[in-house]
């Protein structure tokens, strides 16, 4: 599973199992900015650099062996370029993956980038993966609105809106679907200089459970996965001493990549997780249990 399929007409009867899927395609959402959320939630599926394609890849390969059918993907980004690219690396390996270039601050690009995607996909929707995601760094007092605007728009309004234009679809399939939203760490403890960010994470996961509560007796999962400190380009501008300082705590004596989140996201796409609905589950090497 991942997003978007043929559509169906019928509704999820509440309570009732679903019938599970044996074609799927996967609609993934990311901005300019490759971070650690956005290799994350791509990772299960796809991705965007060549390290998590690589890992996306695997991920894929485990969906097709856990079930029959394909499953085909639909990978957003703003900068047209590099997603041709990764598109054009995931055919050559045989695998159906398509592109929708745009700008997922802009409201009226965003859907239609959602329309475009969905009809790319013959209208039906498995799974979405909203996981587009930036950081900005000032103190509070010296925070600019126009980037605090910017952050809310990526971290929070475009994974609202797209949940929102996917439920008009999952919840007339007799199939249902799958949505995984991307936390953070930060969604249990407060970040220096980052309050945007931190404001926008812990939204995402609460705006997880209300709406699993909502959709889990409409044949719809909705969970959350919150990565903790990851070897991707987010992190890249900690210094040393802030790294050092992390890797201490974390019980499992190393940072996570990539290939740390391809069971989680897989597990989460998957009909294994039927009965999972509102999780917040970090994937951080035991950090928050220290």
């Amino acid at each position: 599973h991942n997003i978007v399929s043929t559509a169906g007409s019928e509704k999820q009867e509440a309570g009732k199992p679903r019938e599970h899927l044996h074609t799927g395609r996967i609609l993934l959402a990311e901005d300019n900015e490759l971070n650690q959320e956005i290799a994350i939630a791509i990772l299960g599926e796809a991705g965007f650099s060549t390290e998590v394609a690589e890992n996306g890849q695997i991920a894929l390969d485990m969906l097709k062996k856990s079930q029959p059918g394909y499953y085909q993907v639909v990978l957003m980004d703003v900068q047209e370029e590099k997603l041709m690219q990764v598109c054009e690396a995931y055919r050559a390996q045989g695998y159906e993956a398509l592109g929708v270039s745009g700008n997922l601050a802009d409201r009226d690009d965003l859907n239609r980038m959602f329309d475009e995607a969905v009809k790319l996909l013959d209208g039906r929707l498995d799974v979405l993966v909203p996981a587009a995601g930036i950081q900005r760094r000032h103190l509070p007092e010296e925070f600019p609105v126009e980037e605090w605007d910017l952050v809310r728009k990526i971290n929070l309004d475009h994974v609202w809106l797209m949940i929102q234009r996917a439920l008009e679809l999952m919840l007339k399939q007799p199939t249902g679907g799958k949505i995984i939203t991307i936390g953070s760490m930060v969604s249990w403890f407060g970040g220096t200089t980052v309050p945007a960010y931190t404001a926008t994470k812990g939204a995402v996961t609460q705006l997880t459970k209300s709406l699993a509560v909502d959709c889990a007796g409409r044949g719809i999962n909705i969970n959350c996965l919150c990565p903790g400190y990851m070897d991707t380009e987010m992190c890249a501008n900690m210094t040393q001493a802030r790294k050092d300082e992390c890797t201490l705590r974390i019980p499992a004596g190393r940072w996570g990549t990539p290939e740390d989140m391809k069971g989680p996201v897989v597990f989460l796409a998957s009909a294994a997780s039927d009965y999972l609905n509102g999780a917040v589950i970090p994937v951080d090497g035991a950090y928050l249990v220290k």
